[in-house]
């Protein structure tokens, strides 16, 4: 008994745990996300260059998620996309880079996000961390054994994680996604907007509805054939 109390006292001194333990909480605590087998987001997405489309990500537990932007079918010449069926990650664009295989590093931000319980995982997988503060938020900093970085900010007020912050020395600059208006759907408070800040570019999703618990076929997770 006395190693067990020991034990969690070591992991709650840990940097960082605190801030996702709160988080965790203010978006509705681990029974409510560990209730959600299947989400079905359905919105619009703007890829901030003129372009304005439906958008719907399907997510599965523990690790199956795809996005298809737009109306067309992923398998249409018009489909565009990207999935993680728990192992294996893909990409689809109609701009012109067509169908590609996901690897590296990419891959692993791709299965990270998948993760239905990702809140709860937040920081596995950290070689360590670190937490900085300011007049609002509190940051969590992970560096990664890839070299990569990550800095969740959350909102000191509510523990609403407000912005995450990726870089990594295979891409130039930072990527930034901000979350806002989040709003509680069964007992899960979640974003309803998301913006993503890449290097000359910002894209943007706005959600308008959210589905837990829908039956969801494994064909959506596929590849494309083309």
């Amino acid at each position: 008994m006395q190693t067990f109390v020991f034990l969690l006292l070591l992991v709650a001194q840990q940097p960082g745990v605190d801030l996702v333990h709160r988080y965790v909480e203010a978006i509705g605590g681990e029974a409510a996300l560990r209730a959600v087998r299947t989400r079905v987001t359905t919105g619009e997405f703007n890829n901030g260059r003129g372009l304005v489309t439906p958008f719907r990500i399907v997510e599965q537990a523990p690790s199956r998620r795809v996005t298809l932007i737009g109306p067309r079918p992923i398998d249409s010449n018009e489909g565009s996309g990207r999935g993680f069926d728990g192992v294996g990650g893909w990409d689809k664009s109609f701009i012109g880079t067509g169908l590609r295989s996901i690897e590296g590093q990419e891959l692993v931000d791709m299965q990270r996000e998948a993760d239905l319980l990702r809140p709860l995982h937040l920081l596995d997988g950290c070689q360590t961390v670190t937490v900085e503060t300011s007049a609002d938020r509190s940051i969590a900093v992970c560096a990664m054994p890839s070299g990569a970085r990550l800095r969740w900010h959350f909102e000191r007020a509510s523990g609403l994680l407000v912005e995450q912050e990726s870089t990594d020395a295979t891409r130039p600059g930072a990527i930034r996604v901000l979350f806002d208006d989040y709003r509680m759907v069964d007992g899960v408070r979640l974003p309803f907007r998301t913006r993503i800040l890449l290097p000359g570019a910002t894209i943007g999703y706005t959600v308008a509805s959210v589905r837990h618990n829908e039956p969801v076929q494994d064909a959506v997770f596929r590849r494309p054939a083309r």
